[in-house]
């Protein structure tokens, strides 16, 4: 049996790994939440501003969602967006590879356990 034996060493880095990603994770999320609000707060006040205009309420919609101010949060948010996924990703590899060397040390101990019970 080809088992994979790591120290406490090595789970205490993937441990280590798992925090740094968590919390680098909250972070991208955090601004991804901070600049969907602002942008938000720029379509609403644009749409605001345009009360005294006779203009149809899709017209006012199209008119704030195509203001710069909104507009320059997409780009910010696509790239967060695509950082918060490679994140995930990250962080659940992390986490399979702390199961898998759960699992390979319970089957040891049982197979310890075995030997012991034989001898």
């Amino acid at each position: 049996m080809s088992a994979i034996r790591l120290g406490d060493e090595n789970l205490e880095k993937a441990v280590m790994h798992i925090e740094k990603l968590g919390s680098r994770l909250a972070e991208k999320e955090s601004q991804y939440e901070k600049h969907t609000l602002e942008m938000k707060l720029h379509r609403d006040e644009a749409y605001i501003s345009l009360s005294d205009k006779k203009m149809t309420q899709k017209e006012k919609e199209a008119w704030a969602n195509t203001q710069l101010e909104v507009i320059s949060h997409i780009s910010i948010l696509v790239e967060l967006k695509k950082e918060i996924i490679d994140l995930k990703y990250k962080l659940k590899s992390a986490e399979l590879f702390c199961d898998l060397f759960r699992t390979q040390s319970a089957n040891l101990r049982r197979e310890k356990k075995f030997y012991q019970e034989l001898e």
